[in-house]
């Protein structure tokens, strides 16, 4: 190749080179301006995504910055800002779809004081990310259902939220700087959820929850039950828990204690009931007043009552039924209580250990009930157990036992299809021997 073509080729190639970076330097500098363009780009207005909002994951999110408290909505716009934390939160939660017939979400997150009762709509999600604080003074609730004080105590299926969630964080009463007249949460509702939350330190009851005493389910959203999980109701003036309804609701995994009313109490009158409640993995301990009160119908599984001022369980209700049962050192009562000069409980069937309490077992009303129960106390049963009554009572301490199993033996053998035809077999040889041999004796008397 002679001198000139090879400059003519090897400058042909720097070119090419040379067009080939130009090109990438364009690819490049065209994506960097699009993607500056997109950054610099403002949001799109709400209503453009009004679509889509059902499928984000919170409908608002409130959160404090000193003093002031911020909402933004799902998009990241701001959505209001202010002093007033419950006003934010209380337009954030009524600014939700209206008519819906879906769960939509308010998230807040941190520290939050507020002034009053947060409102509950049916069909929302309430999430908290830290801890909500009733301001001194301010002598309220912390939560409420919608219409609350227009539906309670009026029997009333029309009204109330159904399909709600309570998810996470402490709600804090701060009784000591108000008057004591507010509940942490007060409920008239059904279908709701209570997951992994802390009330304390309220004026009056931690868990306040009420339905109509109704049990037609004639559609789905009609199976009025509440699910607990993991929830914490302590320090408050009034009882941990009272449980109106909605009926067979289920609470697992739940403490009630340092309340200075009942932990547990457990209602029922002509215009609500709380009956049917399931507690599963259940303690409630040094409380002012029972462990547990009920005057429904209610079933648990493993429960601890301990350390309260007044019994360890109060049953004033039929056919109560509660296995795994734990009771220590109850001072005000003994371990458990069946019936009072009104109510006379029966189909009650316990199965328990008790310990440290003023006694065991105390009688005032009821028959036809079961206890199994091991025991050590100085005295083991006040009161009379019936014959009508299954029973097998242990104490350790100091020896003594009562037992029915001689009865029951009797009455179960008494109850075999075969008792009484054998029974009738072996009446009739009886009187078939004896008069054959009156009639061989009456033989012999003749002869003579």
């Amino acid at each position: 190749m002679s001198e000139e073509s090879f400059d003519s080729a090897l400058g042909a190639r720097h070119a090419r080179k040379l067009v080939g970076m130009m090109l990438a330097l364009c690819i490049i500098s065209a994506a960097a301006a699009g993607s500056s363009m997109f950054l610099l780009t403002p949001r799109l207005s709400q209503s453009v995504y009004a679509e889509q909002s059902l499928h984000l994951e919170s409908s608002y999110t409130i959160w404090r910055n000193g003093s002031t408290y911020y909402a933004e909505d799902a998009y990241g716009l701001p959505w209001g800002e202010g002093s007033n934390a419950s006003m934010i939160i209380n337009n954030a939660l009524s600014g939700l779809t209206s008519g819906r017939t879906w769960k939509e979400k308010i998230l807040i997150v941190g520290n939050i004081e507020i002034t009053n009762p947060l409102i509950v709509h049916s069909y929302t999600i309430l999430q908290l990310d830290g801890q909500i604080t009733l301001a001194n003074n301010a002598n309220t609730d912390l939560v409420k259902s919608y219409g609350f004080d227009n539906l309670t105590g009026k029997n009333s299926t029309d009204g109330g939220v159904q399909d709600v969630e309570f998810t996470g964080g402490v709600y804090d009463g701060n009784r000591a700087n108000n008057n004591g007249s507010g509940c942490g949460f007060q409920l008239y509702g059904k279908r709701y959820t209570l997951d992994n939350i802390e009330v304390r330190n309220c004026g009056s009851d931690g868990i306040y929850s009420e339905w109509a005493n109704a049990a037609d389910v004639g559609s789905p959203t009609d199976a009025m039950e509440s699910m607990w999980v993991n929830v914490r109701s302590c320090f408050n003036n009034g009882n941990g828990i009272t449980m109106r309804g909605p009926h067979d609701s289920v609470v697992v995994n739940t403490l009630t204690y340092c309340n200075n009313g009942n932990g547990t109490s457990i209602e029922g009158t002509s215009v609500y009931t709380g009956g049917g409640l399931q507690l599963v993995n259940f303690h409630s301990y040094g409380n002012h007043g029972d462990g547990i009160w009920s005057n429904e119908y209610f079933l648990g599984s493993s429960i601890q009552s301990e350390s309260n001022d007044g019994r360890g369980v109060y049953i004033l209700h039929n056919d109560v039924h509660l296995s795994a049962l734990h009771i220590y050192n109850n001072r005000g009562g003994c371990a458990i209580e069946i019936g009072n000069d009104t109510y006379g409980p029966s189909g009650v069937m316990i199965e328990a250990k008790t310990l440290g309490n003023n006694c065991s077992l105390r009688l005032t009303n009821g028959a036809g009930n079961s206890y199994t129960i091991t025991c050590w106390e100085n005295v083991t049963v006040i009161g009379t157990l019936s014959d009508s009554d299954e029973y097998n009572i242990f104490n350790t301490k100091n020896g003594d036992r009562y037992k029915s199993s001689d009865v029951s033996a009797t009455v179960a053998l008494w109850n075999q299809c075969w008792f009484w035809p054998m029974t009738a077999a072996i009446l009739a040889i009886v009187i078939i021997v004896a008069y054959s041999l009156w009639r061989r004796r009456t033989k012999k008397t003749n002869l003579a």
